[in-house]
């Protein structure tokens, strides 16, 4: 078989150009020639490269499990389906029990599931967590390459990494870059707080929100706070279902609760806590549980606090396979407690009894939920100056009798340290060592993404979790699609660059870059295409089109900053043309298609109407 017939690279393989300097990309990376066999493909200093086509035939192949877990099976599927669409080739895949041949041979999954992999001194104890490593096979002549981890979700997270980056085009061959990788994130909570009762988001389908899932785990995430509170359909409390629109039964929620854990992520049920969509509908609808004076439902009168904790109770009986709870405490804005009870002062700190109100109320529902589901973590959001300022006491109480593990806290607003008992500000993780910090990431430059990032992992907190709420708002123009596109420009750039950061915190800006240019574009491709990629980031994701769901019904006239933009658009049209000639297929199947597509609708949607 010829390579240049092969229809995804044949246009770049007419080109006569030289090939360029092979390198990988890695949290921490070792290499020693002496590892490889003689057939191992290299050039000058460069590393060793597994060769899967050789120009004319297909030499390499999978060696998979006999019996693969679901993640497994996600991971053989990830690389040859990567494979197939950059590049045409198809990689048979073998049983482990069939191998007898390990030359141009990817072996992947656990020590437990491919018996191959038994075989060899890859010290696999050492990976921990969804951590994996790629390693070199030494006992044959013919280089043969291993991904192994201790979990299914590190084999996936293995996978995903070779089809980002090691899986790349050199002159006539398709290769996987062979040096030795070994890559853990330090970041252990990873995911996002994903809010689907804003704008269109409650029109999203099950099918929606599984490719939603599916990108999270793509993007190393291991945890989702899925908000139902409006979208529940309670029987103590039919009033609380407050989006009629949307095609989401509770058998949709029991199966996308199946979909996230087979792809490794822990699946919260989120909701409010006196406040919020629903729980406002529960307050209306009786008088006894409302705060006197305000529309609101009340923390402090018995009635509420019973219905709140009987509807939270229903809600995890509901999905009982679910990891946890995201409990949005009402503390912001209007939401924080009015009450007179709450307002009493309790000392000259400025200490209120709202700050040991709601405290014991989680302390309460926490001991009856566990009673039935003791598995359950629950998440507690802090950090509202309208609520806590001053208290020093509603901290001190969290500090000193919120020690049980399944208890996290995330902090909402930019609050980097917090008041002891004294009002002294004190590092968040001695509230506790479960304390985790929350961004509207979609909303930060790529770069900024890195500094909050490695800020979280310097100050030692517990996790970074990041909003994802398209129907509220998403920086882009796309705040009328149903649904979001998570492929597109900026949040397909939004989401790469939270992945890096969060398993690399350390890693410096250059090498993002570099990172970048290597997945998006090809290893060796010119890096005048990061800038112009970031430079269209950047028009999409400060334009005066939010994607805010105010627009919905107040459309942004954009026509003056379609004027300063269109030829700004076309000069970088210009770029991508000139450059195009010199790419392989990964930019042509990938990162052109990309930038093109974002210059498109941002033309559409900054066109005078």
């Amino acid at each position: 078989m010829s390579f240049s017939k092969i229809p995804a690279i044949a246009a770049f393989y007419k080109q006569s150009q030289p090939s360029p300097a092979c390198g990988t990309i890695a949290l921490l990376i070792m290499f020693a020639s002496s590892l490889f066999g003689g057939n191992a493909r290299t050039e000058g200093n460069a590393k060793p490269l597994l060769v899967l086509f050789d120009g004319n035939q297909v030499l390499g192949r999978i060696i998979a499990p006999d019996s693969p877990s679901p993640l497994e099976s996600l991971a053989i599927q990830h690389l040859t389906g990567t494979a197939r669409q950059l590049f045409g080739i198809d990689l048979p895949v073998v049983k482990s029990s069939d191998a007898t041949d390990l030359s141009h041979a990817l072996v992947i999954g656990k020590p437990s599931s491919n018996r191959v992999l038994q075989t060899y001194p890859l010290q696999p104890e050492r990976l921990t967590g969804d951590s994996f490593m790629i390693k070199g096979l030494d006992k044959s002549d013919m280089l043969s390459l291993a991904l192994v981890s201790n979990s299914d979700r590190g084999v996936f997270n293995g996978a995903v990494y070779l089809a980002d980056f090691a899986l790349q085009a050199y002159e006539r061959q398709v290769v996987l870059q062979a040096a030795t990788v070994i890559r853990q994130s330090p970041i252990r909570q990873r995911g996002t707080y994903n809010v689907v009762c804003h704008g269109l988001a409650p029109r999203y389908t099950r099918q929606d929100w599984e490719r939603v899932i599916d990108t999270m785990a793509e993007d190393g995430m291991n945890l989702i706070y899925f908000w139902l509170a409006g979208l529940f359909r309670s029987n103590l409390f039919p009033e609380s279902f407050v989006y009629p629109e949307t095609p989401l039964t509770n058998d949709d929620v029991r199966l996308l609760i199946r979909y996230a854990h087979n792809r490794g992520i822990d699946f919260y049920l989120g909701t409010g806590v006196f406040a919020w969509y629903g729980i406002d509908e529960i307050a209306k609808y009786h008088a006894d549980f409302r705060e006197v004076g305000f529309p609101y439902m009340s923390r402090t009168r018995p009635a509420a606090r019973l219905a709140m904790k009987n509807y939270l109770l229903e809600l995890y009986d509901a999905f009982p396979e679910a990891d946890g709870m995201w409990l949005e405490i009402g503390d912001e804005g209007d939401y924080a407690c009015k009450d007179p009870v709450c307002q009493q002062p309790l000392d000259e700190f400025g200490s209120t009894a709202s700050g040991q109100v709601t405290p014991a109320f989680l302390k309460e529902f926490s001991g009856a939920l566990w009673q039935k589901h003791p598995q359950a973590k629950l998440v507690w959001g802090i950090g509202y100056p309208e609520a806590h300022k001053w208290d020093v006491k509603y901290y001190d109480e969290l500090r000193r009798h919120f020690r049980d593990p399944r208890y996290y806290f995330l902090e909402v607003r930019q609050n980097w340290e917090l008041q002891d008992s004294e009002g002294v500000l004190k590092p968040l993780r001695e509230l506790s060592p479960n304390t985790m910090h929350w961004d509207q990431y979609y909303a930060l430059s790529l770069r900024d993404i890195g500094e909050r990032v490695r800020r979280v992992y310097q100050d030692g907190l517990a996790g970074h979790i990041v909003a994802f709420e398209p129907g509220f708002k998403s920086h882009s123009v796309y705040g009328r699609s149903i649904p979001y596109p998570v492929d597109a420009i900026p949040y397909r750039l939004t989401r790469f660059a939270y992945r890096e950061f969060t398993w690399d915190p350390n890693l410096s800006w250059n090498d993002f870059r570099k990172r970048l240019v290597d997945h998006f574009f090809g290893e060796g491709a010119d890096p005048e295409l990061v800038d112009l990629t970031l430079t269209v980031d950047a028009f999409m994701r400060t334009g005066p089109i939010t994607g805010s769901e105010d627009e919905l019904t107040q459309p942004v006239d954009g026509t003056a900053y379609g004027k300063r933009l269109n030829p700004r658009l076309a000069a970088i049209e210009r770029r991508l043309n000139a450059l195009e000639p010199n790419l392989g297929p990964r930019a042509k199947s990938v990162g052109l298609p990309l930038v093109r597509r974002a210059i498109q609708d941002m033309r559409v949607a900054y066109s005078a109407r």
